[in-house]
């Protein structure tokens, strides 16, 4: 036998092709019998590490002849008998097969026992984990009852690693290892004719057969993956190698990606639906132990230069290291993630969103349901296909008691938005699904829409009274991925500065659930809200559309002769058919150009949205859409109306004239006949403007006086510029900087820009002004000389202000002397 190196120490390789089953590494002091044999013989096989060329402090190692392997047939027969290269060895004998229809207790703990017994056999804990829990899973064990068996099986497992050091195999590598599992889809259950059901030394942990598809990161065999060597390079290198063996399995099925600088995978629930979640420690080191196999150099001993492989867990470390990445260089290399579908979609260029998987164009995964193969949607749709469409969905959702078009267009708007929301840039707006008593079919509509988007029920929102709680909800819910949310059955007002600011935002920022760290998640949902006569308040009014239905009958939820009495059921099993005409509608108006309508009213940030659901409903021949947006701009909150009707008010009561908080606190609280507070008594206010008070400062003044100053002042700054009515009735500030004085008017027409501080004044004027009656007003605004003899400064004609306040008035011209003009003003300011 002619040898292929001849090696540093003066020995020699002779390199043979692998048989293809299991062949020990051996020398003299691992295996006596072969030193006693064949003294001098050593074996690298499985687990055994050499060196292939370059040499070692002993010498260089030199090719004696070209690298040509042989065949163990050269070998002499007593050499193969003893290492068992004669032929393939027999399959162990299985255990007694369990049929599945045996109960769940029995078959638990045979597939317990065979995990146990593969540790022993020399399979790594954590690969007899998985494989327990894959067995778990693929024989319909609930999520919650596996969790119960790997318990067990923590505590029953060796508290020694592969290395022979103590290191307890723990619960969490356990429960890592469940949620692995159950985040794919099952498998064929175990048939008493399957293949091997348990695992093998450094399997994977796989185990059994597998026939079933896999939407998943599949585990190949081992001879498939790389292997990495721990502790021979830098922590660096080794992370670079770790994240290429994971980018190889990705490369066949992505389900890895970023997500607003966070690491996260699709996953499924124990129901099979999709889910964005997080990646951690040990959810990396499950995918790191299914992308490469993880080993350490030992030295043979009395081989300085030999080593053999030994077995490992891949190390926290790189798990760390990869974390880090998240939000450092060298970046992470996953493609970025918005969220997931179920169902066909429109991109924003009008083609379909139809293949399974990750779309580049999009940047969504979509994870189809049942039935969704069937979803037919044309390419060019013709118009008797557009109109088959239209006829199945009013099929739907046509007999819902809609108060008038715009209702019936805006319910089929809420119903497209899911579908063709990645063609949409930017944001969508919260339908309000309102009627006047219950059972009058809005919370029918809200499932109906989720259902034909997600094939389920829609998640539900709760208002809560605790800002930082709704943050956290509104937080949770956009990790997860959810694409469609529904706020329920709300009573009264519905107002909320988190709802306000989520519908115009493209990424959310919150604090994460259970954590006191912040995260960005992109906002891509369609969201909803049900309730009966919903009041709208803040800023909300603007973010929404209606859908008002009104049965006009005391008892709706006993109305019958319905042509679907069960409408949800007829929906879900007409669902790919719905998908398809919802989508036949979006694509004819793509491929006739996207036509654009002016009088689909334009809606600021969600104008995208709007032009696009007004064009295809336009196109489709609906008519109606949003038209009713001035009602609910009239009806959403009172406290515009409120407001509005306070400053005509005064307007007619002060006119045009800066006051103070004070002056505008006498306005209010003088009586006819004395001083009473305005509501003390039975006599009525000189003015309307006790009478004409927001609500909420009515309260204030009555309950507390003493404060109410301060109130009405913080309430004025809230609605300084802000135009009311037709006649675009505004309020403006000025503020006297030498005596800290602000000062207030109402206009109306267009609001012009006032000087935040002024200090512009009649140096005549400068002494005569003590006290909080004083107002300051600008050239334009001053009294004519008459005026100034008649009349003092903030009240109106025929006024007196004595009977009004105590406080010392002065009068604001000394007589004979002429006004400064506009030219003195500037010239006595510089």
């Amino acid at each position: 036998m002619n040898p292929h190196v001849h090696t540093g120490s003066g020995g020699y390789h002779v390199y043979f092709k692998h048989p293809g089953w299991h062949v020990p590494t051996l020398n003299s002091i691992s295996k006596k019998e072969l030193g006693d044999r064949w003294p001098g013989l050593d074996i690298r096989a499985d687990g055994g590490y050499g060196a292939f060329c370059g040499g070692n402090t002993n010498g260089p190692y030199i090719w004696v002849r070209e690298p040509i392997l042989e065949t163990v047939d050269i070998l002499p027969h007593n050499l193969r008998t003893f290492l068992g290269l004669l032929a393939a060895p027999e399959m162990r004998p299985q255990d007694e097969p369990v049929s599945p229809s045996e109960p769940h207790g029995n078959l638990e703990r045979i597939l317990l026992e065979r995990a146990l017994s593969a540790i022993a056999a020399g399979t790594g804990r954590n690969d007899a984990g998985f494989w327990l829990a894959c067995q778990l899973r693929d024989n319909a064990f609930p999520l919650e009852s596996a969790k119960v068996v790997l318990q067990d099986y923590v505590q029953r497992v060796p508290s020694t690693n592969s290395k022979g050091h103590h290191e307890p195999y723990t619960l969490e590598e356990a429960h890592a290892s469940v949620r692995s599992a159950f985040a794919e889809r099952a498998r064929s259950p175990w048939e008493p004719s399957a293949p091997r059901t348990q695992p093998a030394p450094n399997d994977g942990g796989r185990g059994g057969a597998d026939t079933g598809t896999h939407v998943g990161v599949a585990t190949p065999a081992p001879q498939d993956l790389p292997d990495i060597i721990i502790g021979g390079d830098q922590l660096r290198d080794v992370t670079n190698q770790a994240i290429a063996a994971i980018l190889r399995q990705e490369r066949k099925n992505p389900t890895l990606f970023l997500q607003s600088a966070r690491l996260v995978r699709i996953t499924w629930n124990e129901t099979k639906r999709p889910w964005i979640a997080q990646m951690g420690i040990n959810e990396i080191k499950e995918a790191l132990t299914h992308s490469a196999n993880y080993y350490r150099l030992k030295k043979v001993p009395g081989a300085e230069q030999d080593y053999i492989k030994i077995a490992v867990s891949p190390p926290k470390e790189v798990a760390e290291q990869i974390l880090a990445r998240q939000t450092q260089k060298p970046y992470l290399p996953f493609p970025p993630l918005v969220g997931i579908v179920e169902t066909p979609v429109l991109r924003p260029d009008g083609t379909i969103v139809d293949q399974p998987g990750y779309d580049k164009k999009t940047r969504l995964y979509y994870a189809p349901q049942e039935g969704m193969e069937a979803c037919a949607i044309p390419s060019t749709p013709t118009l008797a296909e557009r109109e088959a469409a239209l006829k199945l969905i009013w099929d739907a959702i046509g007999e819902f008691s809609y108060v008038g078009d715009a209702d019936k267009a805006n319910a089929l708007g809420l119903y497209l938005t899911p579908l063709i929301r990645p063609a949409v840039k930017r944001h969508v707006p919260l339908a309000i699904i309102d009627a006047p008593k219950p059972g009058s079919g809005k919370g029918l509509l809200s499932d109906g829409v989720s259902t034909i988007a997600t094939g389920n029920s829609a998640v539900i929102l709760t208002m809560s009274d605790s800002a930082e709680e709704m943050q956290k909800a509104i937080t949770s819910l956009l990790i997860e991925g959810t694409t469609i949310i529904t706020i329920d059955n709300i009573a009264g007002r519905l107002q909320s500065s988190h709802l306000e600011a989520v519908l115009t935002a493209d990424m959310w920022r919150g604090r994460i659930l259970g954590q006191s760290k912040m995260t960005n998640v992109p906002q891509r949902a369609t969201w909803l809200a049900t309730g009966n006569n919903i009041k709208i308040g803040g800023d909300l009014a603007r973010r929404c559309y209606r859908i008002r239905l009104d049965p006009k009958v005391s008892r709706p939820w006993m109305r019958v002769g319905f042509t679907h009495s069960d409408l949800i059921t007829w929906i879900a099993e007409r669902r790919p058919a719905l998908i398809s005409a919802l989508l036949t509608l979006a694509r004819a108006w793509f491929v006739a150009g996207s036509p654009q309508y002016d009088h689909i009213p334009a809606l600021g940030t969600f104008t995208g949205w709007s032009k696009t659901v007004g064009g295809i409903l336009e196109y489709a021949g609906v008519t109606g859409f949003l038209s009713n947006l001035d009602t609910l701009y009239g009806e959403a909150d009172e406290d515009n109306a409120q407001w509005e009707g306070f400053f005509q008010s005064w307007l007619e009561t002060i006119g045009e004239e800066w006051v103070t908080s004070a002056n505008l606190f006498q306005y209010i609280t003088v009586a006819r006949g004395g001083n009473d507070i305005a509501g003390d008594g039975d006599e009525k206010c000189d003015s309307d403007l006790a009478e004409s008070l927001p609500a909420n400062l009515q309260i204030a003044l009555k309950d507390k006086p003493n404060s109410f100053k301060v109130r009405l002042g913080k309430a004025l700054d809230r609605r300084v510029d802000e135009c009311f009515g037709s006649e675009n009735i505004h309020l403006e500030k000025m503020r006297e900087k030498h005596r800290n004085l602000s000062l207030w008017r109402v206009l109306r027409g267009v609001a012009e820009v006032v000087p935040v501080t002024c200090e512009k004044k009649n140096l005549l004027e400068e002494n005569a002004y003590t006290d909080d009656s004083y107002n300051l007003r600008n050239p334009s605004q001053m009294p004519t000389l008459s005026e100034a003899k008649n009349t003092r400064v903030g009240f109106p004609s025929g006024l007196d202000p004595s009977s009004m306040s105590q406080e010392r008035v002065q009068t604001p011209q000394i007589e004979g002397q002429p006004l400064a003009s506009a030219t003195e003003w500037e010239d006595i300011e510089l």
